[in-house]
């Protein structure tokens, strides 16, 4: 009985020894990033972007909109098919070591990257499409400015 005493008080030391590192900017990221996935039986299909702009040090002169893009599996993206609010976009794939994977420590380790550049878009939206090469259509709708949950809209009240 002392014996198992001592393995769980030890055990609880063991584990209370870790430290976590507060890193403004990955928090940042996470209210600019969405998610889809795709189920179907063994069919699978996840897909995940940041909108990465709110937290890079652009140049004054660089007005293009950039999203980081995870997929897994590595089905590939139709040529001509991804477009940035309805407009064609440049895709680059990235290699895992990359500068610009730095900034979503949430990166799919066993899937492919990308960099996704865009045009400026004047609208509160950047809505991400394109389709897989098994015909899988995927949308991810970005806010350009992010809903915090300390974020507090002053409402104008009619008397």
């Amino acid at each position: 009985m002392r014996f198992l005493l001592l393995c769980l008080i030890l055990a609880m030391f063991g584990c209370s020894q870790k430290e976590y590192k507060h890193d403004p900017e990955k928090n940042e990221i996470l209210a600019y990033t969405k998610k889809f996935e795709h189920i179907n039986g063994d069919e699978r299909y996840l897909a995940i972007g940041s909108y990465i702009n709110p937290i890079l040090e652009l140049d004054e002169n660089d007005t293009n909109e950039y999203i980081l893009l995870s997929v897994y599996p590595e089905d590939g993206i139709l040529q001509g098919s991804l477009k940035v609010n309805d407009e064609p976009a440049v895709i680059k794939k990235l290699e895992d070591n990359s500068k610009m994977l730095k900034f979503t420590e949430f990166a799919m380790p066993w899937g492919e990257h990308y960099q996704i550049t865009a045009n400026e878009s004047k609208k509160d939206n950047l809505i991400l499409s394109y389709k897989t090469s098994k015909n899988l259509a995927v949308t991810l709708n970005f806010l350009k400015v992010s809903k915090s949950m300390y974020w507090n809209p002053k409402l104008k009240l009619d008397d």
